[in-house]
Formats: C-alpha cells, sequence, structure tokens
C-alpha cells in the first residue's frame, strides 16, 4: 500500500475521532481499514510496527501496578525480533510465548499477585501485548468473527467490549488501556483523544519508516519463505 493511500486511512481515522462524541475511533471503521491493506511485505511490516508502538505506548501502566510481570515484555520483545529478523528467534519460542500469553489473559488478566487486586488498565495493558504479538506474526485482520456475520455497523460495539476478547486490534487495546482506569474499563473521552492523536501523529508515521527501513537493511522480498504469513 502506498503513503498516498495510507495517508488517506490516517485522515479518515482523524476525522472520525473527531467526530465521535467520546473520541472513539470506532472498530467498524479499522476493521475496513485493515481488510483494505494490501498483503505486501512493506503493509505487512507498517501493520506489525503500528502494533508494537502502540503496545509500547502503555506498559508504563504496567511498570507502575505491577512491574514484575514479565510476559508483556517478553511479547514485545519476540514481536521486534520478528520484524528484525532475528534468526536465533525459533517459531517454538514465538508459539511458547502466544500460548502463554493466551492463558494469562483470562480471569486473573491485571492481577496483582501479591494483593490480589486486579487493575483494569493494566489487564488491557497485558492484552495489547498479546494483540501485538499475533498481528506480527501474521494476523492480518484482528476483527476477524468479532461479530457474528451481518451484524450492521452501527451495533458494533466501542473498544471498551474489546479490551479482555480475543478479538480486535493492538490499537484499540492500547486506547483502553490508556484512557480507562483502574477499577472500569470505561474510556474517559479526552485521554482517548490524546491517545488516538498521538497513534495518527506519531506512531504512524514511525511505523511508515521503520517499515521502509527494515524492507531496505535486510533485502526482503515478498517472496521471502521466512516472512510471518
Amino acid at each position: 500500500m502506498s503513503h498516498e493511500q495510507l495517508n488517506a486511512w490516517r485522515e479518515r481515522f482523524r476525522a472520525a475521532v473527531q467526530a465521535h462524541p467520546r473520541h472513539h475511533l470506532h472498530s467498524t471503521l479499522r476493521r475496513d481499514f485493515y481488510l483494505d491493506l494490501d498483503d505486501d511485505l512493506f503493509t505487512r511490516r507498517f501493520q506489525g510496527w503500528l502494533a508494537v508502538l502502540a503496545a509500547q505506548r502503555v506498559l508504563p501502566i504496567l511498570m507502575e501496578f505491577t512491574p514484575y510481570e514479565a510476559l508483556p515484555f517478553r511479547e514485545i520483545n519476540a514481536c521486534i525480533r520478528l520484524l528484525r529478523r532475528d534468526d536465533e528467534l525459533q517459531q517454538d519460542e514465538v508459539a511458547d510465548i502466544v500460548d502463554h500469553g493466551y492463558h494469562a489473559s483470562g480471569t486473573f488478566a491485571g492481577s496483582d499477585l501479591v494483593t490480589d487486586v486486579q487493575y483494569f488498565h493494566v489487564a488491557a495493558v497485558e492484552r495489547a501485548a498479546y494483540k501485538a504479538l499475533l498481528e506480527v506474526a501474521g494476523w492480518r485482520n484482528p476483527f476477524d468473527r468479532a461479530v457474528p456475520p451481518g451484524t450492521p455497523d452501527d451495533q458494533w460495539p466501542d473498544d471498551e467490549h474489546w479490551a479482555m476478547l480475543g478479538v480486535g486490534d493492538t490499537a484499540g487495546c492500547a486506547a483502553v488501556a490508556a484512557s480507562c482506569s483502574a477499577t472500569s474499563f470505561t474510556c474517559d473521552p479526552q485521554r482517548l483523544l490524546a491517545f488516538w492523536t498521538w497513534w495518527l501523529d506519531t506512531a504512524w508515521p514511525q511505523a511508515e519508516q521503520y517499515a521502509g527501513m527494515g524492507v531496505m537493511m535486510y533485502g526482503l522480498s515478498d517472496t521471502d519463505p521466512n516472512e510471518p504469513d
């Protein structure tokens, strides 16, 4: 996908965030974006870096509340190693991290194992890191099978709904983590606006830059057999 096409989507997103009364970037629009993405190497890497940057953005929440929780950092590290084509990273290792992430995102997600207190925003951070790894490893459309077929767009829920589910993208989870509280997934509109503004103005161009640099640095082609599908 060309820079011009990506930029057109970015401006659509910007207008949608500004127009929404609570500054959500609705999941149906992001669903259409993922469906529109080309399956070329640059675009796959762009999606991967965009997910990684979103997940990294909210890691300080985890550091403040559950600093001993290592799994999200392992997931992000695996993302970066995949994007950098680390030959020492084995697929079995990635599968093991994904499996740990899947099992860690259940009932006790976001819990402080010392005090037994569950933090909603920490749970969203953990889920964002897990989804980032899925996207980098080849999850092209995070909203596939998100709702029953034929569900009208106006009946799709906002991102608070997806925060702890196995569907939905990294960016949506990170947006919830950045704007919700320790006791509720309900998002503060101004903090949500701040996240999406950062995502569009900072993360988006960085992801384009990193994707382009990666293609040049590693000399990968669209038919590289080691590139995640």
